[in-house]
């Protein structure tokens, strides 16, 4: 074994109670209380460093992967916005339509639809052309 050279002393006060816990925890790992200190202290700023690296990296990726992801979020947003506008625009539209070829009850109407619409959704998840077909199939011999 190497021969250590300890050329340096930190001096501090315990209570008697810690003094115990110290002794007793270097008792059970075999260590003078010096040496377990010593690793205890070591193991402390070494735990300590990496949690500061790594606390340090988290941010970094963190930042990269906000800075990367804001142009893709801008443009989701931008997207969802666009197709709010066109769905707004189309049932209008609809709606339009139908109280042109004399439909009265037209909010009734557009609330049963869109509630067949979204129990469609949550059933099938999103739809094909061919289910979409199906239904309107089924919708005009039920009526």
């Amino acid at each position: 074994m190497a021969k250590r050279t300890f050329d340096t002393e930190i001096r501090f006060r315990v209570t008697s109670e810690m003094e115990q816990l110290v002794k007793a925890a270097a008792k059970k790992k075999g260590r003078s209380v010096p040496d377990y200190l010593r690793q205890v202290l070591r193991e402390y700023i070494t735990t300590n460093e990496l949690t500061d690296t790594k606390a340090a990296i988290q941010s970094f990726v963190a930042e990269a992967v906000d800075e990367k992801l804001k142009p893709v979020e801008n443009r989701l947003a931008k997207i969802t916005a666009k197709t709010a506008h066109a769905s707004a625009i189309s049932i209008f539209l609809q709606a339009q339509a139908m109280a042109d070829m004399g439909k009265s009850d037209v909010v009734q109407i557009f609330k049963v639809a869109r509630e067949k619409g979204l129990v469609f959704v949550r059933e099938r998840g999103i739809p094909n052309t061919r289910d979409i077909e199906e239904e309107i199939d089924d919708i005009e011999r039920r009526t």
